[in-house]
């Protein structure tokens, strides 16, 4: 009877057991009990708890509370403030050091901001002597530079050299004092700037001037292909006879230089091209409705170039006869454009003016006037003093 007592007991302790390692085998776990206010689980995500001390809560509705105790303002700012001088590409380590300091030294909110508002107009001051630096630079390196005024070169020189002493590689501000205290302060910064600026802005009349000039000159040798020596000579002279007072001047004449080589370069393009039509279509010139007008056009374009640059195997054709055009069946090739080269220009003295009772070499004032321009046919010339 006992024995079957036992039996029993074990039975119901392992009916009462079943449950509990049936729910442990499948992993069911009861839930913690709800935290109460003041809980120091610093573990929980979703701990209601405003002064919970745990720094992982992300709805802790207390922003810039790292534990639930109040943000020294003054700590903050000198924060700020110091992560924005370490942001500055425009400050040099040793001077971001220096200003930091200062920042270290502050026992107020308002002066820690004050020395961020301070570092970050010293910081827009540098970059503005930056970029006037590089403007001088550019100047300097210009190749006309060496050409401009002595006196000019000096002033831009002694400021720039004064504005670059205060920059490290040009760009940042890097000067300290002996004792480690910054060296410049945004008043040199501008000062710098302005009269470096200031240098710059003298010089560049004159540097655009030699610019231009040259530039004519370039051109005036471009037309040498396209023109006799005679006017590539006249050109180059009114470009030499320039002066710095005349810098409009030269500005019309490199426009018109540029001008007239683009009008031959497609001239002798149309002239060339309307020659080939005729010898590569012979049937088709003659036989053309408008071969009169044809003809007119051509030959007043071609009277442009009255003589061809003619090569070895070039046939000499004869001077058109009465307005015609030569017969193109004399010729053996077409002709190309580079043989058509201005060449009837005149020189075309300005208009007679009352001299100074100084000048008597009338010869050379008319020289010094002269202008260039394509020669005219006889009729065409009474046609203009008939006008005039």
């Amino acid at each position: 009877m006992k024995n079957k007592k036992i039996k029993l007991l074990l039975a119901a302790s392992a009916v009462a057991i079943a449950p509990a390692v049936i729910a442990i085998s499948c992993g069911d776990q009861t839930p913690a009990p709800a935290p109460t206010p003041g809980n120091p689980n610093t573990d929980n995500p979703q701990n209601p708890n405003p002064g919970n001390p745990g720094t992982d809560n992300s709805q802790n509705p207390n922003p810039g509370n790292p534990g639930g105790g109040t943000v020294d303002p003054v700590e903050a700012a000198k924060t700020e403030a110091k992560t924005a001088i370490d942001a500055s590409a425009e400050l040099s380590d040793s001077v971001k050091e220096a200003l930091k300091r200062q920042v270290e030294a502050t026992t107020t909110e308002a002066a820690a901001r004050d020395l961020k508002t301070k570092t970050e107009a010293l910081v827009s001051a540098v970059k503005a002597l930056s970029g006037s630096v590089t403007a001088a630079k550019a100047v300097k390196d210009d190749a006309q530079y060496d050409s401009l005024d002595a006196t000019l070169k000096t002033t831009l020189e002694e400021k720039y050299t004064a504005a670059t002493a205060l920059l490290e590689d040009g760009t940042k501000l890097a000067n300290l004092n002996a004792d480690g205290t910054l060296a410049t302060t945004q008043s040199d910064l501008e000062s710098a700037k302005t009269a470096l600026d200031a240098a710059v802005a003298a010089v560049k009349p004159d540097l655009d001037f030699q610019k231009t000039k040259t530039s004519a000159t370039a051109k005036v040798t471009e037309l040498e292909s396209l023109g006799n020596t005679a006017l590539k000579t006249e050109l180059q002279r009114q470009v030499t006879a320039l002066d710095k007072d005349q810098a409009a001047q030269a500005t019309t004449m490199l426009a018109n230089l540029t001008s007239l080589k683009e009008s031959l370069e497609s001239l002798q393009t149309l002239v060339s091209n309307g020659l080939k039509m005729q010898v590569d279509y012979p049937q088709k010139y003659y036989d053309a409705d408008n071969k009169a007008d044809f003809d007119a056009a051509l030959l007043k374009a071609s009277s442009v170039f009255p003589a061809f640059k003619w090569t070895t195997d070039s046939i000499v054709v004869p001077a058109p006869i009465d307005g015609a055009l030569p017969n193109p069946r004399a010729w053996t090739k077409a002709r190309d454009k580079s043989e058509f080269v201005l060449q009837n220009f005149v020189m075309a003295p300005a208009p007679a003016q009352a001299a100074p009772a100084a000048q008597s070499d009338s010869a050379a004032t008319a020289a010094a006037s002269a202008t260039v321009r394509v020669a005219m046919s006889g009729e065409a010339e009474g046609e203009e003093e008939a006008a005039a």
